[in-house]
């Protein structure tokens, strides 16, 4: 990690990652999510990365949002794909109308887990 420019963490400790194991001014993405003492808080210890790193998500509230958002994007397009429609085609107005029982949820996981990589 001393020489990534980019970290990602998700490795349920909290607190772990410190500013002598990053480089300085490397983007942090904390996906930690551990409960202690009652206060949500992710992998990295803020307070000591603070003025090492450029970047760094928020727990709670920073990858969430971006992996939902990614959860919507691929569903949207499993249905788009599995209806033979395209982006002008799906829209509010037949929404009702698309058939969502059988996405492929397993192609959707795997095309997310992709974007995250």
């Amino acid at each position: 990690t001393s020489l990534a420019d980019i970290v990602l963490i998700d490795i349920e400790k909290p607190k772990f990652l410190k500013a002598n194991m990053i480089k300085k001014g490397c983007l942090i993405i904390d996906c930690g999510y551990n409960e202690v003492n009652g206060k949500l808080i992710g992998n990295v210890d803020k307070e000591s990365v603070k003025d090492k790193t450029k970047f760094l998500t928020p727990v709670p509230g920073g990858i969430g949002p971006i992996l939902i958002a990614a959860l919507m994007k691929q569903v949207v397009k499993a249905a788009q794909n599995q209806n033979n429609l395209t982006n002008k085609q799906l829209s509010w107005s037949n929404w009702e109308n698309i058939s969502w029982e059988n996405i492929n949820v397993q192609a959707v996981t795997e095309n997310i887990t992709l974007i995250l990589q």
